[in-house]
């Protein structure tokens, strides 16, 4: 049996999930569904294709050097369908590719469908899959990628097995920076804290717009707790592109505001944007009733952004809220 550390795959880290799903593997009990459930960019996805691999592998052991590990890796297989949303939906059109796809003849032991971000799946689109999962074609098998399995289908999540994926370790982290050529250390310190151990989400803020993000939160921020300002909703919205950016967005707000809080009451060690302690100092004068007010509000906003809203709009109710919030009694949290 090869060692993970032999597999060629970019692994960091998920030693229990993995280490379950090989003995499956092993002993050929993979069942026909599988839900990997876990935070936004912490690797599910590429411990799917790691599964793909071991069972399709020219080498039986997932070698990630044979020609079917390579393609599975690119996304270029025969062997596996890869399924991911259009903007915020993952629509009907493409479940039903997916499912032509598994009734061609199968070029190995058995064909895998991958879906990403499975949440994102319209209603239609859940039903056809569900039909599938009910009476899945021999050899076939089906891993769900999501970081809101709540808003899957009750009748396909009892449908799945279900595997549980953790956010990365710091070191576990800084691993998979260097895998991705970060070899100087470069990534800025801010960034490493404010991912919480999500990969995903640094690689995304070091190809561009990862600073500038921060200063439009900032900047949102004080428009928040101070009135004096104006409510500047299209220079402070007009920075968000689509759901993952705004996720990012009002992440990085929540996490200024607890920033903000602890700084009142002097917990300097566990701040994480500790580079701008100037801001922090100044937001800290809000208050700590007052930051958590806002706190409130805002965390309300990042579970509605996990659907598909206009997110210039939530941004501008989020705006009204606070605003209504701070006008309010101190003893009338919510």
């Amino acid at each position: 049996m090869a060692q993970i550390g032999e597999i060629a795959n970019g692994i960091v880290g998920h030693e229990s999930p993995i280490s379950r799903l090989r003995k499956l593997l092993d002993a050929d009990k993979l069942p026909t569904a599988m839900l990997f459930v876990g935070p936004e960019g912490i690797g599910k996805k590429i411990v799917a294709k790691f599964v793909a691999q071991y069972y399709v592998c020219e080498n039986q052991n997932a070698c990630g050097k044979c020609g079917k590990c390579v393609r599975i890796l690119n996304e270029q297989s025969e062997d596996v369908f890869f399924l991911k949303p259009d903007g915020d939906f993952l629509k009907i059109e493409v479940v039903r590719e997916a499912l032509q796809f598994l009734s061609l003849k199968a070029l190995a032991r058995g064909k895998f469908v991958i879906i990403d971000n499975a949440d994102a799946m319209t209603m239609q689109a859940a039903n056809a899959l569900l039909k599938s999962l009910e009476e899945p074609p021999a050899n076939t098998f089906f891993i769900l990628i999501s970081a809101n399995p709540l808003r899957l289908l009750a009748t396909i999540r009892s449908r799945c097995q279900i595997h549980r994926f953790q956010p990365l370790s710091l070191s576990d982290v800084h691993a998979v920076l260097i895998r991705h050529g970060d070899t100087a250390g470069t990534v800025e310190e801010w960034m490493l804290r404010a991912s919480e151990g999500r990969c995903g989400k640094i690689l995304r803020w070091t190809q561009g717009g990862g600073e500038r993000l921060r200063d439009k939160a900032f900047t949102f921020v004080r428009v928040l707790l101070d009135p004096s300002w104006p409510p500047s909703f299209l220079s402070i919205s007009d920075v968000v592109e689509n759901k993952i950016e705004a996720q990012d967005m009002i992440n990085l707000v929540l996490q200024i505001l607890r920033d903000s809080y602890l700084f009142a009451f002097g917990l300097r060690e566990q701040i994480i944007h500790s580079d701008r302690s100037e801001r922090l100092a100044e937001f800290a004068k809000a208050g700590p009733k007052t930051l958590v007010r806002v706190w409130q509000k805002a965390l309300r906003l990042e579970n509605d952004l996990e659907s598909p809203m206009d997110l210039k709009l939530s941004l501008e109710n989020l705006y009204f809220e606070s605003r209504a919030a701070l006008s309010a009694p101190l003893y009338a949290l919510d």
